[in-house]
Order: C-alpha cells, then sequence, then structure tokens
C-alpha cells in the first residue's frame, strides 16, 4: 500500500498517534484524508482526462453512472475489465462518506464536537480505511498510478 499511496503515509501515522493519545475526532480526521486520496486515484481511474475539482461526492456519481446505470455495453473499454471492482468499492465509499466522513470533514455544521467518537468506533475506522486503502491496491490497474497528469 505504502508504494501507490505515498502521500498518506503521515496521515496514517498521525492518525495512529491521535489514536494512541485518545483524540479520535482528530485520528478520524486524519483518516477522512487517506481515503480523500483514495477518491482522488479513483477519478484519475475514471477519466482519462482527470477533473482537477473532483470531490468525493463527484467521484461516487461517476462511480454510480459507469457501473449501475450504465448498461455494460455503455461501460467505456478501460473500465469494463475492471466493472467487478467498480461495483464494490461503492457501497464502502458510500459508507465512509456517510457514516463519517461528512461529520469530520464539513466543520461549516457549526462545530466539531470533540468527542464525537468512540474508541471502539475510531479504531474500526483506522480498519476500515486500511482495508479500503488495500482494495483499492488490490483493485486498481497499476497504470492509473503512473498518469501523466501531475494531479494524479
Amino acid at each position: 500500500m505504502v508504494y501507490r499511496f505515498q502521500n498518506t503515509i503521515t496521515d496514517i501515522e498521525e492518525a495512529r498517534k491521535c489514536l494512541a493519545l485518545g483524540r479520535y475526532t482528530a485520528a478520524v480526521f486524519h483518516l477522512c484524508r487517506v481515503t480523500e486520496a483514495a477518491v482522488l486515484e479513483l477519478e484519475c481511474f475514471l477519466d482519462n482526462a482527470p477533473d482537477r475539482k473532483a470531490h468525493f461526492g463527484s467521484v461516487l456519481r461517476k462511480i454510480e453512472h459507469s457501473s449501475q446505470k450504465n448498461k455494460f455495453d455503455h461501460v467505456s473499454e478501460h473500465l469494463k475489465p475492471h466493472i467487478d471492482f467498480v461495483r464494490s468499492i461503492l457501497p464502502q465509499l458510500h459508507a465512509v462518506k456517510d457514516s463519517w466522513r461528512d461529520k469530520v470533514s464539513h466543520v461549516d455544521k457549526l462545530f466539531v464536537i470533540s468527542d464525537m467518537f468512540t474508541p471502539e468506533i475510531a479504531f474500526g475506522i483506522h480498519d476500515a480505511t486500511l482495508l479500503l486503502m488495500k482494495k483499492m491496491v488490490d483493485g486498481l490497474p497499476r497504470s492509473s498510478f503512473q498518469a501523466p497528469d501531475p494531479s494524479c
């Protein structure tokens, strides 16, 4: 995982430090950043010309469109061999977004309560994030990590 997601190492380390110090919301914040890296890799994989303004919601919509709303014949050729991976990653991404990412990433909801996450939930999010990243490493083709576009 480390070789494909070099930019997540610091956030994984910081999340673990926060977990050790009992700063569970801070740990979840760092894990959100790790998940964002996965979403940006998916954006690079989905499009030959990635959207520099892509965000979690827009990437989820693209995945839904290509894997659920399109008939297989209308799926782009580079996605067809990976359609099972794309379909399998979608529920995990929705679970991340709906269950905890939005709570931590959108501080415009008045304020973030520092004890929003219990130790059990924070450690569960840690494990779920690392499993998601492992699934990304195993499922995404190698070429999506070597895109010529510097945003990828």
